[in-house]
């Protein structure tokens, strides 16, 4: 899929973190396989919804009526941009003009598994190298490939709870 979809709200409660999983949990069901919901992240004010597709437009508009229904759209920022890319086109709010920003935990507004997969290319540059530590690398392996998965458990455990009711 080439763009992700960020969809942002402020956030300063454990209340505001609790509607930022319930949310999650909606948008999994409203999008189904055709856009992934690939995480969220939260901190600095503001929670974050990545959501990786081909058709961001599209995303957002399917996503839409969950915020509407929780009287959230005044509250909403809406953009993506390409894959790797740094440049978000701002979806909503319509008019926007100021710069649209992912300010949390990371600062590229990373999902974890964007995350985790630049630890393994940088695991793989280290590899590569005239004099590699070998033990350090393997460590981090072991840790990378336990974070990942732990986060495909959460995100599957979500999906089958969402499923089942």
């Amino acid at each position: 899929m080439k763009y992700q979809l960020v969809l942002q709200l402020p956030a300063q409660s454990v209340d505001d973190f609790d509607s930022l999983i319930a949310i999650e949990d909606q948008l999994i069901d409203k999008l189904g396989k055709e856009h992934d919901v690939d995480g969220h992240d939260f901190g600095s004010g503001t929670m974050n919804i990545f959501i990786i597709t081909n058709q961001p437009i599209k995303a957002f508009e399917i996503s839409k009526p969950v915020f509407q229904r929780k009287r959230l759209l005044g509250q909403l920022k809406a953009a993506y941009r390409k894959q790797n890319g740094e440049d978000y086109t701002v979806l909503w709010p319509v008019n926007y003009s100021g710069q649209f920003e992912v300010m949390a935990a990371n600062s590229k507004g990373l999902s974890p598994f964007e995350v985790i997969k630049a630890v393994k290319k940088g695991i793989k540059s280290e590899e590569s190298s005239s004099n590699p530590d070998t033990e350090v690398i393997k460590g981090l392996h072991s840790v990378v490939e336990a974070l990942e998965k732990e986060l495909r458990k959460l995100r599957n455990a979500r999906r089958k709870r969402r499923k089942s009711t």
